[in-house]
């Protein structure tokens, strides 16, 4: 614009001249001066110009109905000058109404003349501001380019040395992925204060304030500020817009508060566009969460010619807004470009931000805006987490539970979508994973997952989780699932559950587990477990003896308990139990002779036969029925006896403990495959 005003005082000492020399000839006036003007133009490269002159005063020429070319056109053109100021080439000042200019090719017809014919001419710039105050009346600019329409209505006054006060209203539309986004700017007014610094350079301040409204962002406030150095060479310099509480809804997607501080240096037309963010900020809401990002540092690119844009994050904060965040504060940073429809990006989520990058996530992906669809690619970088740090509390406060933490944990996933439905593939390792949480300790959990789909997730091959032991009130031995997510559905299947316990082996074959439903029941196998520590497990006091016990628990896992249905084990041979119980002899004493001979065959039975009978029901309420047959080789001749008792025992201690393993391995499944209830 500033240069141009060169080639526009060509102009008027071409007007000036052109009265000057018409003024003997009155009479023919308005044709002379049509002439003479017309030839002018021709003189500068302005072929075919149309326009009429409706007035010739001693200091006044005005003409109407201007139209240089198919990009610059007026309504009128007044200009206002003594006859002294006129011989000598000034003007005092100039009227525009209705000056309408179609950027659309700036740098074809009219606009690329000037910027061509002002770009090559040097000088001096004192002599090149001796321009005239210029009153600005219904000025339109108006563009189409790349799917963007932009219209641009200015009024107000620009001083001799450029000092200005405008007023301003823009309406915009671009078309994306076939939706037309539109935006208003109301109430905006741009002021400039100008400085000689010396005679080949102009200082500039620019203040700019505005309302900005649109359809898809409620109303938001707009205000700029800028510095500019003016010489011969060009205009230098850098506007510095300021967006305030912007907010919009997109899709699913909500925006509240956005605010940034722009920085945009001066360029020339066909140049790219440079943007700097900075102190950008933004709440971001999402599938029902908040997201608040901070201290935002950007660049943006834009290139004039294809309106392709380029971003890169250089960094920024992004926040969990939530009582229970779901994660810590993260360092993110990336980039992005824009070039027609087609997106391309790449970002980084840093949360330890440590040095060879553990734990940290990495995006890459791509986007169709036309098409609505696109892939990316999420890969969770190896973090090993050791004693002395990091721990699993430095990415989420939900992990705080977790002490005492080793191993090391990777992963990623690629995820697909078009219109509004994704699906995907992914992967997890956990590699002698151990930790403690609560009362219950962890050693040495183990997996390579892989999901083959997303949106269900499902798994088409059984896949393992194992660890070395799992202990709380009980201790499970190299605990293994292996397992299958059902296609179509949130249900597991289980191939083979085992874990080895008081010298034998828990195990669950071919059961099916409903992630949705409110209970589920399954027979959980024992084999070769040792009887006394079995008595001492189930919290039978004094009782003992040595066997080996096999059988199964037909069991009800429901959300806050674990029913037995009819156990039974069963001993696999021959063996001894002794019941010494002070409680029990207490109980029994003065029953007579027949309970103190009981008492004494129990103190050393040889049982060929035994079996326990376990149930717990819906009030919680455990049962032990103990089952033997045998003898007392001291006791009348090893005469036989066949004996049932009811056993007094504390078995919920161990269905709990079975209750938070099977929660355990349950939290596991679904943090390894996505599944939620």
């Amino acid at each position: 614009m500033i240069q141009a005003t060169k080639w526009g005082r060509i102009v008027l000492v071409a007007l000036a001249l052109a009265v000057a020399v018409a003024a003997p000839a009155y009479v023919m006036r308005k044709p002379l001066l049509t002439w003479a003007i017309t030839q002018a133009l021709s003189s500068q490269g302005v072929d075919g110009a149309q326009f009429k002159v409706t007035l010739v005063q001693q200091n006044v020429l005005k003409m109407e109905d201007i139209r240089l070319g198919a990009d610059l056109s007026l309504r009128s053109l007044s200009l206002f000058f003594t006859p002294l100021g006129l011989i000598m080439g000034r003007v005092e000042a100039v009227n525009l109404v209705g000056l309408e200019i179609n950027a659309s090719e700036p740098e074809a017809g009219v606009l690329g003349l000037i910027l061509k014919q002002s770009s090559s001419q040097e000088g001096d710039l004192a002599a090149a501001l001796e321009l005239p105050a210029i009153n600005i009346h219904g000025a339109l600019i108006r563009g189409s380019r790349q799917g963007v329409d932009f219209s641009i209505l200015v009024d107000g006054r620009v001083a001799p040395d450029l000092s200005a006060s405008l007023d301003l209203a823009a309406e915009g539309t671009m078309e994306s992925a076939g939706e037309s986004l539109k935006a208003q700017l109301l109430n905006a007014r741009i002021v400039l204060e100008t400085k000689m610094e010396d005679a080949r350079q102009v200082s500039v301040k620019a203040v700019f304030s505005g309302d900005v409204y649109s359809p898809w962002a409620e109303r938001f406030d707009l205000s700029a500020d800028g510095d500019f150095s003016w010489s011969a060479s060009g205009l230098l310099g850098e506007l510095r817009p300021v967006l305030k509480n912007i907010s919009f809804t997109a899709g699913d997607v909500t925006v509240r508060g956005l605010s940034a501080k722009l920085r945009i240096p001066v360029f020339k037309p066909n140049e790219e566009i440079v943007i700097g963010v900075d102190e950008g900020q933004a709440g971001l809401g999402l599938a029902g969460n908040w997201l608040f990002l901070k201290k935002m540092a950007a660049k943006v690119a834009v290139n004039p010619e294809t309106l392709a844009v380029a971003v890169t994050l250089n960094s920024g904060t992004v926040i969990h807004d939530a009582l229970e965040p779901l994660f810590k504060p993260v360092a993110v940073s990336g980039a992005g470009n824009l070039d027609g429809d087609a997106l391309n990006f790449h970002a980084m989520a840093s949360f330890l931000q440590r040095e060879d990058g553990g734990g940290d996530i990495l995006v890459k992906g791509k986007h169709d805006l036309a098409l609505g669809e696109g892939r990316a690619a999420v890969t969770l970088s190896p973090l090993s987490f050791f004693p002395s740090g990091p721990f699993p509390s430095d990415l989420s406060a939900l992990l705080n539970g977790l002490k005492e933490v080793s191993g090391s944990v990777k992963g990623e996933t690629n995820i697909h979508w078009i219109n509004g439905a994704y699906d995907g593939a992914a992967g997890l390792v956990l590699d002698g994973l151990s930790f403690t949480v609560g009362t219950t300790e962890v050693a040495g959990l183990s997996t390579t997952l892989r999901l083959d789909g997303l949106n269900p997730p499902f798994m088409k091959q059984f896949q393992e989780i194992s660890a070395a032991r799992v202990a709380d009130a009980i201790s499970l031995d190299n605990p293994l699932v292996r397992f299958r997510l059902k296609e179509g559905g949130d249900e597991i299947l289980v191939k083979r559950a085992q874990a080895g316990l008081i010298d034998g082996l828990l195990a669950v074959d071919d059961a099916s587990i409903d992630m949705s439903a409110a209970a589920n029941k399954l027979t959980l196998k024992l084999t070769g477990m040792d009887l006394a520590k079995m008595m001492k497990l189930l919290d039978i006091d004094g009782v003992s003896g040595s066997g080996v016990l096999n059988g199964a628990m037909p069991m009800e896992i429901r959300e806050d308990r674990v029913l037995v249905l009819d156990g039974r084990m069963d001993a696999a041979g021959p063996g001894v139990l002794r019941i010494l119980s002070p409680q029990a002899k207490q109980a029994l004493s003065g029953g007579g002779e027949q309970v103190d001979l009981l008492l004494q065959v129990l103190e050393d039975f040889r049982y060929k036969r035994l079996s326990l009978k376990v149930n717990n029901d819906e009030l919680g309420e455990s049962s032990i029925r103990l089952g033997i047959e045998g003898a007392n080789p001291a006791v009348l001749d090893g005469f036989p006896f066949i004996l049932n008792i009811n056993l007094s025992t504390n078995m919920n201690r161990v269905l709990a403990m079975l209750l938070d393993v099977y929660r355990f391995s349950d939290r596991a499944m679904r943090s390894a495959t996505g599944l939620e209830r």
